[in-house]
């Protein structure tokens, strides 16, 4: 709270995978992006100003935090949907069906099962952080083995 929205975003991605060059703080950086994108773009829209961003309440942040986790479990599961292609596990056609159904069900599993204190104490226990992002990502990972 009071921070910066491009510092805020840093260290949500850094609380989910730290700075590095692995497949998961790639996708953690990219699930930041493409929030502070959409942060900014809802702000833009609206006619308002970036200043904003700077002023978000608490359940604004706690949106967005909210939202990074979504794009960071669903981008990892996204790369596990690949291999599964590439290995024949999975055709194109369940791909897509399972791109579709996977993404609306960790964007509801993370409004259900993340709140609202969890969410903006993300950085402060990484521990915990990593704990909740592995639970959610194997419940979606379940499902493209369950979809196979």
């Amino acid at each position: 709270m009071g921070r910066a929205a491009d510092i805020v975003f840093a260290a949500i991605a850094n609380a989910i995978a730290p700075p590095g060059a692995t497949l998961e703080e790639a996708a953690a950086r990219r699930a930041a992006d493409e929030v502070l994108a959409k942060l900014y773009d809802d702000v833009i829209e609206a006619g308002g100003d970036l200043v904003a961003l700077e002023a978000m309440s608490e359940n604004d942040v706690a949106d967005a935090v909210r939202g990074v986790i979504t794009a960071y479990v669903y981008e990892r599961w996204l790369e596990q949907l690949g291999k599964s292609i590439e290995a024949g596990a999975v055709t194109p056609a369940e791909a897509v069906r399972l791109e579709r159904e996977v993404k609306q069900y960790v964007k509801d599993i993370v409004l259900l099962d993340v709140t609202n204190d969890e969410v903006l104490a993300f950085g402060r226990d990484a521990e915990r952080t990593k704990q909740v992002v592995d639970r959610l990502f194997e419940e979606a990972y379940g499902l493209l083995e369950d979809g196979q």
